[in-house]
């Protein structure tokens, strides 16, 4: 079998190293596993064989930027997602296990275009934080909010918490585009 991990990052940080023993309990196994990451370059040597980075710190870094002054986290790095799909689908995986998707580097509506088309692949989503189902927040619990319950009207933290926006509050309208996104995928 071949399996696709998808995380912020590879061997690094918690859920880095939860992907990295994932990826080196299947492989024990006699299954094929790559870990899809895309922030930090630095990958323990350990991890070098199960790792494909999806763009490069030019596109993350423009996502970063694009974040701060749009508040579109999750909405850039469309040219780094399509390549990387491009590989995904040459790759093939029988099955493709999400993590943390948020950090600057994969478009979100891409990405889960193309999950949506791979109807043979078992699909399985680790949510590590809250930031699939919010409009901007990954811990929305630091604030006692409860927006994300009806719809992440209009957040009061979109410039005071990760991902950080400086001049624009789009949460109501990045709420309804995960949302789109997100449902509709087949065998997750």
């Amino acid at each position: 079998m071949k399996i696709l991990l998808i995380n912020e990052v590879c061997g690094r940080t918690s859920t880095g190293r939860i992907c990295a023993e994932i990826a080196a309990h299947y492989e024990a196994a006699g299954h094929k596993v790559k870990i899809a990451y895309g922030r930090n370059r630095d990958v323990p040597a350990w991890c070098e064989k199960y790792a494909v980075r999806i763009g490069n710190d030019f596109s993350v870094y423009a996502h970063a930027l694009y974040t701060r002054l749009l508040d579109r986290h999750g909405f850039g790095s469309r040219s780094a997602t399509k390549r990387f799909v491009i590989w995904a689908e040459n790759y093939n995986p029988d099955m493709i296990w999400l993590h943390n998707l948020h950090g600057y580097y994969l478009n979100m509506e891409i990405l889960f275009g193309w999950l949506k088309k791979k109807t043979h692949a078992e699909i399985r989503w680790t949510l590590h934080d809250c930031w699939p189902y919010t409009g901007h927040c990954a811990f929305y619990d630091f604030t006692g909010c409860k927006g994300w319950e009806s719809g992440c009207q209009n957040c009061r933290e979109y410039k005071n918490t990760y991902p950080y926006a400086l001049f624009k509050n789009r949460t109501k309208r990045n709420y309804i585009r995960k949302r789109e996104a997100f449902t509709g995928v087949p065998n997750l």
